[in-house]
């Protein structure tokens, strides 16, 4: 069975407080919902701003991406914005091949996301 471990960090930011998702394991059918649940938690509290890691992310399927989807969806409807840092090859290239990765802001480490989002 798959699994996907979900870490989450909050930072406070002059801006404002940032998520932090950390994610491993693999993003499917059968895990998706416990990240739908996360976010929706989240997205209840004042965080407007989020950033994913994905760097230990060994899988993601298409319902992984359309998790993505309704999750920048839902931010993006609060105003807020959504970020992904250190993705590895195997989940870039599935963001690339679903055209995912041309909608979102996408960065190579943590340092730069989070510049984006503290700005």
């Amino acid at each position: 069975m798959d699994m996907l471990n979900i870490q989450v960090r909050q930072v406070q930011a002059k801006s404002g407080p940032i998520s932090i998702l950390i994610l491993s394991g693999a993003l499917d059918a059968h895990t998706a919902p416990d990240l739908e649940n996360q976010v929706a938690a989240l997205l209840k509290g004042v965080t407007k701003r989020f950033l994913v890691i994905l760097k230990d992310l060994e899988y993601i399927s298409s319902v992984g991406i359309g998790t993505f989807i309704g999750f920048q969806h839902d931010i993006k409807a609060k105003s807020g914005e959504l970020a992904f840092a250190a993705m590895n090859d195997k989940v870039k290239k599935v963001f690339e091949m679903s055209g995912f990765l041309r909608l979102v802001k996408a960065y190579a480490d943590e340092g730069q996301a989070a510049e984006f989002l503290t700005r």
